[in-house]
Formats: C-alpha cells, sequence, structure tokens
C-alpha cells in the first residue's frame, strides 16, 4: 500500500512442510484438538510471550519458548528445527537483504534470545542490535 516492497526470508509453503509435513492427517487432527482443548493454557502462553516481548523481557522469551521442550510438547532436534536451525539460516541470508536497501525484518519474539538467537547471531557478526521503543 506504500509502496515497499515486502519479501520474506522463508516460503510460506517451507513453513507448512516444517510444522505438518511429517505429520499424518491423524496427528495434525490431535494437534488441533489439544489446541481447542488447552484454549485456555495456549492464550495464557500467549498473553505470557505477548507480556515478556513488550517488557523487552530477552529472558522472559527464551523461558517461555522452552517450555515446550520442557514440557515434552516438542524435542530438542524440533526445537532445533523450528527456531535455531532457522535463525542460523536467516542471518546468513540478512547480510545481502540489508546491503541492497533499508531493511526491516519481522521474525517472531521465539527467534531473539539464546546464544543461537537472531540478536546474538547479528551482534556476532558485528551488526549493532537495539531494541525500538
Amino acid at each position: 500500500k506504500c509502496g515497499k516492497d515486502v519479501g520474506g526470508l522463508e516460503t510460506a509453503e517451507f513453513q507448512l512442510e516444517l510444522l505438518y509435513g511429517e505429520c499424518t492427517d491423524e496427528e495434525e487432527r490431535e494437534a488441533l484438538l489439544r489446541l481447542v482443548d488447552e484454549n485456555e493454557a495456549v492464550l495464557k502462553e500467549m498473553q505470557d510471550m505477548t507480556d515478556a516481548y513488550f517488557s523487552f523481557d530477552i529472558e522472559g522469551i527464551n523461558n517461555i519458548s522452552l517450555r515446550s521442550v520442557e514440557s515434552g510438547e516438542m524435542t530438542v532436534e524440533e526445537f532445533a528445527e523450528m527456531i535455531t536451525d532457522r535463525n542460523h539460516n536467516w542471518v546468513e541470508a540478512m547480510p545481502a537483504i540489508m546491503a541492497a536497501k533499508p531493511t526491516l525484518f519481522v521474525v517472531g519474539a521465539g527467534h531473539l534470545p539464546g546464544n543461537e538467537g537472531v540478536l546474538a547471531l547479528l551482534k556476532q557478526q558485528g551488526y549493532k542490535v537495539k531494541a525500538v521503543k
């Protein structure tokens, strides 16, 4: 609408494959039913993440992100595939994108914290990272 280019660090197809590629129809159904059954807990976690994000509480974001591994909902390998591996891929692609023109990158809050979070990986490459208020 404002004449700005919009792009992505990965495609929607990639994301869908990552989320559901190896799931059977039954596993997808069970996951959706779990969201409905655990609606209050899901909403609370989303609110906790939102509160941590707007409070610039990077450690809190990290703790919330790791809950899925601690609860057994996600394995360490799945977490790496869902978060860590993607962070590394994105940070590898970002310099060329930024060199072409001023760029705003928008990623989920769970990708920000940790030694292998987007913020730390960019800092390791020498970028100055600061919160936008």
